[in-house]
């Protein structure tokens, strides 16, 4: 016969995995599955758990302006961007050092118009997570959407994560089809190719000619 004590032990780890897989339960399409979230869902402790709220609330900034989401109307958008904001906050209470948390947290905050938090947000991300490529790129999107809006610090390190984005050549192809597909992208990521090794810059300009000749140039 288990003790009390084991008994308690038990319950609480019982509730911790339901905490921890809740987020796993969620179904449907993405709308469907942003509707799923509200004041009740946990965002668990674990880094994968974390994640989970994290991408369907980035998602929810992505679909606010889908047909599809307008149609669950304006009361239930509202509710969940402020869950969302609510569930973000949590985590980067608890996880300062989530990179992603402060983008989510800086996506929902251009999504609400707060764009001193915007700022602040982003700028907390690069602090965290410098060097992470897949993080650069997500906030490269980001600052671009909201460019007049950056403070001189995020411009900086804006271009910061450009640059970083070249010399990786993980990011070679998305800086070349956004320098041929954005006019006033061109002169900004000019100047960062320039900064760069001419090995990196071989690389540049060969992704654009590749680009270029697949598109039939």
């Amino acid at each position: 016969m288990l003790s009390a004590g084991c008994a308690l032990c038990f319950a609480a780890a019982a509730y911790a995995a339901v905490q921890e897989f809740s987020g796993f339960l969620r179904f449907g399409t993405t709308v469907e599955r942003i509707q799923q979230i509200n004041a009740d869902t946990p965002t668990g402790l674990s880094t994968s758990s974390m994640a989970m709220v994290l991408n369907d609330c980035s998602r929810a900034v992505t679909y606010a302006r889908s047909l599809e989401f307008r149609y669950l109307g304006e009361q239930a958008t509202r509710t969940i961007f402020e869950v969302c904001e609510a569930k973000v906050g949590a985590i980067t209470a608890l996880s300062p050092t989530n990179s992603l948390a402060w983008l989510t947290s800086a996506r929902l905050a251009g999504q609400s118009g707060n764009l001193e938090r915007l700022n602040s947000d982003l700028a907390n991300s690069r602090l965290v997570a410098p060097n992470e490529q897949w993080l650069a790129d997500l906030r490269i999107e980001l600052a671009e959407t909201y460019l007049s809006d950056l403070s001189a610090e995020n411009r900086a390190g804006h271009d910061q994560d450009l640059r970083l984005m070249i010399i990786s050549g993980v990011g070679l192809g998305k800086m070349a089809a956004r320098y041929i597909r954005h006019e006033d992208f061109r002169d900004r990521i000019t100047a960062i190719v320039e900064t760069v090794p001419a090995f990196n810059q071989n690389k540049f300009i060969n992704s654009l000619n590749r680009i270029l000749r697949n598109a039939g140039y």
